[in-house]
């Protein structure tokens, strides 16, 4: 039968005896091959610096904007409002349904992503990316129209 290890407390220090001796350390190695260099850029990086590339834009998650259900040429333009002293202008638009919607600038509307960019004198204009060709728009312009007395 082997002896129980025996906990001698020493000037508040534990320590503990054990029977035998213990077994040797094993010696902890890093292999570095088919690793990459912590101080270098990674590959990706080192590619878009030694040819110029730019870096992929980042596409930011947001919530889809109630106008974003519909097609532009579904919206009706009723109303612009402007701030009394006209440095904030906002539109009204009317959904098929018949709902009314303020939209500011900035605001997304419409099924392929456009943006309003300016609220004007009687219109809203809007930008769309374009479909054919990454990184280009088109303008879409929503005019007021004056409904007609019956």
């Amino acid at each position: 039968m082997k002896p129980l290890p025996a906990i001698v407390l020493a000037m508040g220090i534990p320590m503990t005896a054990i029977a035998g001796d213990p077994p040797p350390a094993e010696e902890a190695r890093y292999r570095f091959a088919g690793t990459r260099d912590p101080f270098q850029p990674p590959a990706s990086l080192e590619r878009r610096i030694t040819t110029g590339e730019k870096e992929a834009p980042k596409i930011k998650e947001r919530t889809k904007e109630p106008l974003e259900a519909f097609q532009l040429d579904s919206l009706k333009l009723v109303a612009i409002l402007s701030s009394s002293d006209h440095k904030e202008q906002a539109a009204m638009v009317q959904d098929p349904s018949g709902k009314g919607h303020v939209i500011r600038a900035q605001n997304y509307i419409g099924m392929r992503e456009g943006q309003v960019m300016e609220i004007g004198n009687g219109i809203v204009i809007i930008q769309e990316p374009q479909q054919a060709k990454a990184g280009e728009y088109k303008s879409i312009t929503l005019r007021l129209h004056e409904e007609k007395a019956k």
